[in-house]
Parts: structure tokens; C-alpha cells; sequence
């Protein structure tokens, strides 16, 4: 008798079971056990298929400074306006020749001054925000109008300059950041290199400016600068 009531014992207890088991759900809303207060686990549901999982991975958005690079690196300096090109690089008059140094660079910058030249291009005044940036020396960004908005993807450029090449519209239609914004900036980098300085830069006021942000009123012999700009980002 005794071990017959035993066995009525034991069967109740696990018909009982599921009632003091408790379900534990994941964070996607599925159960995956059930434990017990004796602390056990059970199984209750197989994971989904890993087709079926969500992926647990970062996404890179496209349009990268990758992207930017690749599709500008063949001839970078393509859409700036020129009397000339040589190779990589390009003659402006007699007062200027631009030589490439980099095909493609990425900079953080705060701008300092925005001011539009004879040529049609838009010359930015740079200060580096990122100590990284320092070496390159980049003092101006240039956009040219070939990448600004208004313009029809694919079309030439018209000259602005008699007999000049503007390039060809890219539809990259940026627009000038405005004046103390902190921005980043991919392009290539090239050094100009002016016969005589102050008539070398376009209008007046940037070389004004660009000669006070040094500290000594002079400019440098030389001036690296991000020209042709091709992608400008908020930092």
C-alpha cells in the first residue's frame, strides 16, 4: 500500500510540472526554456534556422571615402578649371600651376572663411580640427563648379575663362558650408604654387585672410589645399 501510494505521488507531481515551471523569453519575444524552481532547465523551442535569425553585424553605409576615392582617382584633377594639363597637373595663367600631391585625402576642418573667385569657384579658408590632419597643411578647400548644383550631370562645363577646360558636371551639387562650421572634407590634395602670390589667389580677401591665419601677415611660398573638394560632411 504504501508504495503504491507512492507511485500516485510521484505521478502527480509530474503532471504538475508545467505549472511550476517558468518560461524564460528572449529579448526577440521567442521562448527558448522553461526552469524550474529546483533549478533545472528545459528546452522548449529549437533557435529558428540562421537563415531566419537577425544578423548580428555592423553595417557600413555606402558611399564611403572608399566609394568617394575610387570614383574620382583616375583624373583627379580633372574638373578644375585650367588653361592646361600636364600629366597630373594642371597650369592657371602664369601665376599659377597646381601640382598634385595626393589623389585623394579626408580632412576635419572648421571653416573660416567662404568666399566665391573670378573663376567661379567657391575657396574655403581651413583650420584642421583634428591633430591627425596637421601634416598635410591643408590651408584652403576649393570647390569647382563642376561639382557644384548648378549644373546638368554629364554636360561640359562652360568656360567661365576664355579657352579654359572646366571639366565635365558630376552631379555632385555641393553646396558651400557656411562660415565656422566644422566639417569633413575628401578630395585631392595639391600644392599651388604661386609666380606671384598675391595676384595668384582669387579674390584678394583670401589671400588677405590666409595671410593673417598664419600669425606673421606673409603667405607661404606655397599653399597645400583640398582641390577639387568632392564630398563635405558635418563632423
Amino acid at each position: 500500500m504504501v508504495r503504491s501510494d507512492s507511485w500516485h505521488i510521484l505521478l502527480l507531481s509530474l503532471l504538475a510540472l508545467p505549472v511550476i515551471f517558468t518560461p524564460q523569453v528572449s529579448e526577440a519575444g521567442r521562448y527558448q526554456s522553461l526552469s524550474c524552481t529546483a533549478g533545472m532547465s528545459v528546452l522548449a523551442q529549437a533557435q529558428p534556422p540562421a537563415s531566419q535569425q537577425e544578423p548580428n553585424v555592423s553595417v557600413i553605409p555606402r558611399g564611403d571615402q572608399d566609394d568617394v576615392c575610387a570614383s574620382h582617382s583616375a583624373m583627379p584633377l580633372a574638373n578644375v578649371p585650367h588653361e592646361s594639363m600636364h600629366g597630373d597637373n594642371v597650369t592657371r595663367g602664369e601665376n599659377q600651376k597646381i601640382e598634385l600631391l595626393k589623389r585623394c585625402i579626408t580632412v576635419h576642418a572648421e571653416i573660416v572663411s567662404v568666399e566665391q573667385d573670378d573663376l567661379g569657384e567657391t575657396v574655403l579658408l581651413l583650420r584642421a580640427t583634428d591633430p591627425a590632419d596637421a601634416p598635410l597643411n591643408a590651408r584652403l578647400g576649393v570647390i569647382a563648379p563642376a561639382d557644384m548644383s548648378n549644373c546638368t550631370v554629364g554636360e561640359h562645363m562652360p568656360a567661365v575663362k576664355e579657352g579654359w577646360d572646366y571639366g565635365v558636371c558630376s552631379g555632385a551639387k555641393l553646396a558651400p558650408p557656411e562660415k565656422g562650421a566644422k566639417v569633413v572634407l575628401t578630395g585631392a590634395l595639391v600644392q599651388l604654387k604661386l609666380k606671384t602670390l598675391w595676384k595668384g589667389l582669387r579674390p584678394a580677401s583670401v589671400a588677405m585672410n590666409l595671410a593673417f591665419s598664419t600669425g606673421t601677415g606673409n603667405l607661404p611660398e606655397n599653399i597645400n589645399a583640398i582641390f577639387p573638394i568632392w564630398e563635405i560632411k558635418e563632423q
